[in-house]
């Protein structure tokens, strides 16, 4: 059978479905961050406030090779969850750079020459992706979140740009979890 409509017109529309997931409607919120829940108003999720962007957890499965005779065959192996980038605008008179660079002295003390013990510098978090309205929320569960790098960023004396903080985070495991009413179990964020 021939395809008969190749318009766009079933995406976002009237009465329709195919709402695009738009890139800045996510959030990445990290649970018990050394000097996080401060600011202002006090309890303010500092690191969530000062998002720019942030990757989505990826998993790959090593593909493992048996043998039989003349022929192969591949098996899955282990799964490994990607390191994700976040990066945070560095603002004077909230401590983003501070709160980062306390979580990654957690990992190493350039004072000491200490790594800190994993149930020390290990977090939680989740990630909530929603429509431009708020409606649709989705989901991802982090556990094991730590900074494997932390970059406070560049100093450009042409540029009146904010200056842009980069941490890299090692991931034990993620997973998706659907719209069943468990926003109750998420870290509350004022504002």
């Amino acid at each position: 059978m021939p395809i008969r409509d190749l318009t766009a017109a079933h995406i976002a529309a009237q009465g329709g479905a195919f709402e695009p997931q738009r890139g800045n409607n996510g959030l990445l919120r990290i649970v018990g961050v050394p000097g996080n829940m401060v600011g202002p108003s006090k309890g303010e999720d500092i690191l969530t406030l000062s998002l720019n962007g942030f990757g989505l957890p990826t998993v790959s499965v090593e593909a493992l090779e048996t043998s039989f005779l003349n022929e192969k065959r591949k098996i899955a192996g282990t799964a490994n969850f990607e390191d994700i980038e976040v990066t945070y605008k560095d603002f004077v008179d909230i401590g983003t750079a501070h709160i980062c660079k306390l979580w990654h002295e957690q990992v190493y003390s350039p004072y000491t020459g200490k790594i800190g013990l994993a149930r020390n510098y290990k977090k939680s978090g989740t990630i909530e992706l929603f429509a431009p309205d708020g409606s649709h929320l989705r989901y991802y569960f982090l556990q094991g979140l730590w900074p494997t790098s932390f970059t406070p960023g560049t100093i450009d004396m042409t540029s009146a740009e904010p200056i842009m903080i980069t941490m890299t985070l090692s991931i034990d495991k993620a997973f998706a979890a659907p719209d069943i009413g468990i926003a109750s179990l998420l870290p509350q964020v004022s504002g």
